[in-house]
């Protein structure tokens, strides 16, 4: 982490500003009812702590739960060089500052609630929290009109240049407390999630938070939006009101209906022997936009004892309709794990038959254990990265996958999986594919 004053937690004793650039508390070492820690801050960036009562560094260190480590800047630069690029003001109904949101280049965020003598205090302790532009929120909610729920500050502030009425929560994602649901008592509410597994459990919490209390509460995933994108993304892309208003306003669509819309497509360009194939397929598509509530997922083994057969035509349309795709053929085992780390793709991976051939099973020995081992939640493969190969670090392998190939799984494959057979394509697949 990089180190400063602000990141050594002495927030869990009481804190007082002594002087510029220190502070005092209760020293976590030793019971007292003094203030006989000293905190600072050398030109250097080094956080230094003092204290009087004659506990040792590596002990206070300790009973804050940190190493010593922690007191000297990352990779040995000062965070002098942080800049602070922005601050967010958080008040309370009549518009008194309670805290500020600060955020720093490097990207960094802090907190930190004002003194009382012109100064901050870089903690919260017991400070009221409240949700960002809360008097505007009052207002909007004693009006009847929407208010909007995204995931920082900045988003908060993009959609208020349009004209609307946004908040949001200090510390991002998964940091919703039930003191915000209350301010927004018979409200109508819509949640804009970020695009990415965070955002959509923190919308799902503060929907849930908010049952019951809001008038009206709604889910929006704005279409088109990237991978780990947010609300700022979606305006920078030329977002308007208009647009959002049209989303918010359309009439929801039921799971079957949307089922049958999904089958209705699949159905226009590929051919299935069996309804219970074009079934398969459609529940397993439905299956990868709700990974997050799974702990386990099966594979779709689209597989033909021949080429020309239509496997790839079901991916073609297939990646037209599953969450975040990632259509591949032979990735090597580090693009895999990588992959997956960092965007918790749908899979569809093609020609696995030549990575389960026998003449090359040592090239590919570590990808098949991965996606062996990858139908399971919380399953991780341990590397060694960095630029010396010094660092361990666990990967996680869970994710959506379809496997396409000529021929058989192995039975370790094949019992994670939901075979699809395909035969010859069609005539009217064939006339189907450029349509």
């Amino acid at each position: 982490m990089n180190s400063s004053i602000e990141t050594i937690p002495v927030h869990r004793k009481r804190v007082k500003p002594s002087g510029r650039s220190k502070w005092t508390a209760k020293c976590p070492s030793h019971d007292e009812s003094g203030q006989s820690l000293s905190v600072s801050e050398d030109s250097q960036g080094k956080v230094l702590l003092h204290c009087h009562a004659g506990c040792k560094t590596d002990a206070v260190m300790a009973a804050l739960g940190l190493k010593m480590k922690d007191l000297f800047p990352e990779d040995g630069e000062s965070t002098h060089k942080r800049q602070i690029a922005e601050t967010y003001d958080y008040t309370d109904e009549a518009g008194k500052l309670l805290y500020q949101v600060v955020r720093y280049t490097p990207k960094d965020f802090r907190q930190r609630k004002p003194d009382g003598a012109g100064g901050w205090i870089p903690n919260l302790m017991d400070t009221r929290r409240a949700l960002y532009r809360l008097p505007q929120v009052l207002e909007q909610v004693n009006k009847g009109g929407w208010v909007f729920i995204v995931e920082g500050e900045k988003d908060a502030d993009a959609l208020t240049q349009l004209g609307l009425v946004a908040t949001c929560n200090a510390g991002g994602a998964g940091k919703w407390l039930d003191s915000y649901s209350e301010s927004l008592k018979g409200a109508q509410v819509a949640i804009l999630p970020d695009n990415d597994s965070p955002g959509r459990k923190h919308a799902e919490t503060v929907a849930a938070a908010l049952k019951g209390i809001a008038a009206d509460v709604r889910v929006i995933h704005l279409p088109g939006l990237p991978e780990k994108g947010d609300m700022s993304d979606w305006v920078a892309a030329g977002g308007t009101v208009d647009n959002l208003k049209k989303i918010i306003t359309a009439p929801p669509v039921g799971l079957a209906s949307l089922l049958d819309r999904i089958a209705e497509f699949v159905s226009d360009y590929v051919v299935f022997a069996k309804p219970a194939q074009l079934h398969a397929v459609v529940l397993w598509i439905m299956h990868t936009h709700l990974i997050d509530q799974f702990e386990a997922t099966p594979y779709l083994n689209v597989k033909s004892p021949e080429k020309g057969s239509g496997k790839t035509r079901v991916y073609e349309v297939a990646e037209l309709l599953v969450r975040n795709s990632w259509r591949c053929v032979n990735p090597s085992e580090a693009v895999f794990y990588r992959k997956i780390e960092a965007h918790n793709p749908t899979m569809l991976l093609d020609e696995v038959d030549a990575i389960w051939n026998h003449t090359t099973a040592s090239q590919h020995e570590g990808l098949r254990a991965g996606i062996n081992a990858g139908y399971r939640r919380g399953v991780t493969v341990d590397r060694c990265a960095g630029q010396k190969g010094d660092k361990l670090v666990s990967f996680p392998v869970f994710c959506a996958k379809s496997l396409a190939g000529i021929g058989k799984l192995p039975d370790t494959s094949a019992d994670r999986s939901r075979p699809n057979e395909r035969g010859r394509k069609t005539k009217q697949e064939e006339d189907k594919r450029y349509s």
